[in-house]
């Protein structure tokens, strides 16, 4: 029989894997579940079954969870059964209904695989979904990772790409119809969502309306479009493994040097800045981020103009674009303004919440091999200013909109001193500034105030300026 005979695990899983099917009571589900439950007796791998009620359809979603249970005992297959309230955590969220069920349902999956120690889940998505799927990223102009469709078996949704629970698709070999035929030759009862009928969603007028218009005009539509999904993920697979070797090279540290983007060929920058969204994804724990075609064409286009700035991308994350790297940042999590006024003094002065020391000597050289601890990172700056031009007493403070300084006989912005001077947007928060009565009397690393450089013989102020940690990532 075609569906009992193309059934089985991905090779890399032992015979007798324990698999957790999500069983909706729908016909897929229901024939996935007899189909790994007569492969579970001849294997004596263990099998349980979860129903997720998401709490939109009232009694009828009861009832679907009161088949379901049915069902199980029959088979004496165990059924974990979630209640979820969806269209409170869409509110929530802001997600859609549909956005907000689908990551709920793969928390929930994660969280019962995790504690029962099973490293599978199965879904019954079949050849139709695929289809559905392929047309709708079309319609959305999707990029060629889009083209790829469903794939058979892949890391479970919402995990690290290190984690071991991982997904597979037994049945999308086979159509939506070969599956109703299927469960009428084996006599099996399944329940309906009446809402699949409804057209009020793109996905279900496709599936309604699209794909049966393509199935008159063409033989096996969805098995046309498994062929170029095949073809179109063999070679996104080549350049992804080309991109993944350059970003475990430049991009260790979760940023990529712009320069080194400008120079690969679009198909690799771009998807190594999916590459730098997703690890900052995973280091800070958003489930589901995933940045479409758009996006990175967003980002790309940021890089090419050799313009800083920040492009907002899915998951609330933000892709910040400096002279000289592309790094992720939370939305709205700008560098933290640090309010201060600390006198400047001999010795050490350390701003923490800056990262930032500082070390001033009254009047002799800097000694910069002892100063201060060698784990810092990619900024020291060394300035010499006279005694005498210091008016009044002197201290640091952070940049302030509209800061200027006296230099070349002009008044310049400090924030154009930085952006000339190619500062990322990072640093410029955090670098402190020296100042006395009559204004900014250094920009470190940058300039001093005209007249106040001190020659080799003035007596002088040395200061250096540490930084222990360059980016937040």
């Amino acid at each position: 029989m075609k569906a009992a005979d193309n059934v089985r695990l991905p090779d890399v899983f032992a015979p007798d894997t324990p698999v957790l099917v999500a069983f909706s009571g729908g016909a897929d589900s229901t024939l996935l579940l007899h189909l790994l439950h007569e492969r579970a007796k001849e294997t004596g791998a263990a099998l349980y079954a979860v129903h997720v009620h998401h709490g939109i359809r009232g009694k009828d979603a009861d009832a679907d969870l009161a088949f379901c249970r049915q069902v199980c005992r029959e088979l004496h297959v165990p059924l974990f059964a979630v209640k979820v309230n969806v269209p409170a955590l869409a509110k929530k969220s802001g997600q859609s209904l549909e956005e907000a069920a689908r990551h709920a349902r793969y928390r929930h999956f994660a969280r019962l695989m995790q504690k029962h120690r099973i490293p599978l889940l199965a879904t019954a998505h079949h050849a139709d979904d695929n289809l559905e799927t392929l047309l709708f990223r079309l319609c959305r102009g999707t990029g060629t990772q889009g083209l790829r469709g469903i794939p058979a078996f892949a890391h479970l949704p919402g995990t690290p790409e290190d984690s071991s629970l991982c997904l597979c698709r037994p049945l999308l070999h086979l159509t939506k119809q070969e599956i109703l035929d299927e469960c009428r030759q084996r006599g099996l009862s399944f329940v309906t969502d009446a809402t699949n009928a409804c057209d009020d969603y793109a996905r279900n007028r496709i599936r309604n309306r699209v794909i049966p218009e393509l199935e008159q005009l063409f033989a096996h539509p969805q098995h046309a479009a498994l062929r170029l999904c095949r073809a179109a993920a063999e070679d996104c697979d080549a350049l992804d493994a080309i991109a993944m070797q350059i970003y475990h090279e430049h991009g260790a540290d979760g940023r990529l040097p712009t320069a080194l983007l400008r120079e690969q060929p679009p198909a690799i920058a771009k998807r190594l800045i999916r590459l730098c969204y997703t690890g900052f994804a995973v280091r800070n724990g958003i489930g589901y981020a995933m940045a479409e075609a758009v996006h990175l064409d967003a980002v790309w286009q940021q890089i090419c103009a050799c313009k800083p700035g920040s492009i907002s991308l899915p998951c609330d994350i933000c892709a910040v674009v400096d002279h000289d790297a592309l790094r992720m940042t939370r939305k709205g999590s700008k560098q933290a303004r640090i309010d201060y006024t600390l006198p400047l003094q001999a010795g050490v002065t350390e701003i923490c919440d800056a990262g930032v020391k500082i070390l001033a000597r009254f009047p002799e050289k800097v000694q910069t091999d002892t100063a201060c601890s060698t784990n810092v990172y990619n900024l020291y700056t060394e300035q010499r200013i006279r005694f005498d031009t210091i008016k009044g007493r002197a201290f640091w403070r952070p940049m302030k909109e509209g800061d200027t300084i006296l230099f070349h006989g002009m008044h310049k912005k400090v924030r154009k001193l930085y952006s000339e001077s190619r500062v990322p947007l990072a640093l410029r928060a955090r670098l402190p500034l020296l100042c006395d009565e009559a204004g900014i009397l250094a920009v470190p690393g940058i300039c001093l105030r005209d007249g106040a450089a001190a020659a080799q013989d003035d007596p002088a102020l040395d200061f250096c300026i540490y930084l222990h940690k360059h980016f937040d990532t």
